[in-house]
Order: structure tokens, then C-alpha cells, then sequence
């Protein structure tokens, strides 16, 4: 069983069969996972043939049994297509595995976006023409910037504050508080930052106070009430299911005509899930951005 470094068992996010089969067959094989899973598979073009990504429920305690009939059925979709070769692959992601630079040692200034230097707080650095610092202490919260899902955030975010300057932001799942002093540096008047877990919220007053913006990002632990506002813009980064569930906090937070930037998705089957809940809440899909396995969106109300 997999363990984290205190010896417990981490929670499982996302479970998936990845498949890549020849383009001929490509229709052929989307039926096949269709049937097993229950549900339409669309395959993906790709240069090596077409893919097929075939979600699990991380919660389901028979997804060992249907793996071992997705590889038995593309088995026999082999054997009545002598030459051809169906390759599997399942992928597994934890809450918090390889999200983030978690050591001082690992830890290094860099560009996380287009101006703006990520810095260690204990490695200052003067920021060069034209570039702004942003010192953080990652501390025990996730958010240093390393990880894809919060660089994808910032430059997202950093697109939508560069065309539409929010009044002010909310922002969910905060962290170091990255995302939320980015927003802030990048003209937002004023961000609410939360997050559930107290070592995040003690982080990210941390890093507000040392990098001077202490007095316009308001650190909480629960979501403000609907009586208290009207976000221009709400960014999260987070994994799929949470933001999901939190589809309607959001958008009913939200002022019309003001955006979402969701990170923490992976791409394809998650964020073409995740995109699906806020289109039916009225937000329709202005960009999205792909690093690796995980992608970012943005939605405007």
C-alpha cells in the first residue's frame, strides 16, 4: 500500500486507464471502453495513433475488477488484429504527490510569469527592469509556484488581470497564498484568500505581511457569505471533484461578466468535466492552458 511520510495512506484523487491504439481502430476501441465504463469514450488523435482516457472512480472498490477487464477486452481487440499493438497504462494521482517544492533545498527563484519572480523568502533577490519579487515561505501549505497546476494558474490570471483589472478577487484553496499576492501585484484592489487548512491560512497572512500586502488580502477559513459581494474574479486551484462541488458557491459569487481561473485539473476527462458543470451555470469557456498532464480554464459569467 502507498504511504505518504508519516506513514499513513494518502488520499486517491484520480484513477485512469490510459489506452493508445492504432487510428484505424480507434472508433472500435471507444466502443469497447464505452460498454465497460457505461459511458460515451471519445478517442484523441495523436501521432502514434489515438488515445483513449478511461476514468475510474477513486472511491469505487471494484476498479481493480474493471481494469482487469479493460485490459482483457483490448487483449482480445489485439488477438482479432494480428500486428497490431494496444498499449495500457494506468495512471494514479494522490492529494499533495509531486504537487510542490516542499524543502528549502528545492526551492529556487524563478519566473512564474511574465514579469514576476517567485523568490524563496529566505534567498532575496532585487527584482531586474521592469520585474516585481514576490518572497514566499511555502512553510507546510502548497503553493510555491513549481508545481503545473499553479504555474498554469498565474499565467491565466495574469492574462485576465492584464484585460480586466478586478475590483476584487476571491481565492480559493490559497495556500502560500501565491495566486492571491499575484493578484494583487497584478492591480486587484482587494482579494478574500481561503483555505481549509490552518497551516495554509497561518502561511499566507506570513507572506502577505512579508511582501507588504498584508492590508489588501484578507485571509479566512470558509467561503464569505453572498451578502458580502460580488467577486470580479475567483481563481482556484484545486483539485477536479472539489471544484466541481463548489461550482455554484462560485458562480453565485460571482459578478456577471466577471471570470473563473480553475487549476488543478487533469487534463482532458477532468476538465472537460469540470467545464461542463460551470457552461450549465451560465459561464461559457474563454481559454485554456495545458502543461503536461494538467490544465487550467477560463470561464467568463
Amino acid at each position: 500500500m502507498k504511504t505518504d511520510s508519516n506513514g499513513s495512506s494518502p488520499r486517491l484523487i484520480s484513477d485512469r486507464v490510459r489506452v493508445t491504439v492504432p487510428a484505424a481502430l480507434a472508433e472500435e476501441a471507444a466502443t469497447i471502453a464505452g460498454a465497460i465504463l457505461g459511458r460515451p469514450v471519445r478517442p484523441k488523435p495523436t501521432p502514434e495513433g489515438a488515445r483513449l482516457l478511461l476514468p475510474l472512480d477513486p472511491k469505487a472498490a471494484d476498479a481493480d475488477t474493471r481494469v482487469g477487464r479493460i485490459v482483457a477486452a483490448f487483449d482480445e481487440l489485439e488477438r482479432r488484429n494480428a500486428g497490431v499493438t494496444v498499449s495500457l497504462e494506468r495512471e494514479q494521482w494522490y492529494a499533495d504527490e509531486d504537487r510542490d517544492a516542499r524543502h528549502p533545498e528545492q526551492f529556487r527563484p524563478f519566473l512564474a510569469a511574465p514579469g514576476l519572480l517567485v523568490t524563496p523568502a529566505w534567498q532575496p533577490r532585487d527584482p531586474a527592469p521592469g520585474q516585481q519579487v514576490l518572497a514566499i515561505d511555502p512553510g507546510q501549505a502548497f503553493g510555491s509556484g513549481y508545481h503545473a497546476s499553479t504555474r498554469l494558474a498565474l499565467g491565466l490570471l495574469r492574462e485576465r488581470t492584464a484585460a480586466v483589472v478586478p475590483r476584487r478577487m476571491l481565492d480559493v484553496g490559497t495556500g502560500t497564498g501565491i495566486l492571491a499576492l499575484a493578484g494583487v501585484i497584478w492591480g486587484a484592489a482587494a482579494v478574500v484568500a481561503i483555505d481549509v487548512k490552518p497551516e495554509a491560512v497561518a502561511a499566507a497572512r506570513a507572506n502577505a505581511a512579508r511582501n507588504g500586502l498584508a492590508a489588501q488580502v484578507q485571509v479566512a477559513d470558509e467561503l464569505p457569505p453572498i451578502e458580502a459581494g460580488a467577486f470580479e474574479l475567483i481563481v482556484a486551484n484545486i483539485t477536479a471533484d472539489v471544484l466541481q462541488r463548489l461550482a455554484g458557491a462560485f458562480v453565485s459569487r460571482l459578478a456577471a461578466g466577471g471570470a473563473l481561473v480553475l487549476s488543478g485539473m487533469l487534463a482532458d476527462l477532468q476538465s472537460e468535466e469540470v467545464a461542463a458543470v460551470y457552461e450549465a451555470l451560465g459561464c461559457r469557456r474563454a481559454a485554456a492552458r495545458i502543461e503536461g498532464e494538467w490544465e487550467a480554464l477560463l470561464l467568463v459569467r
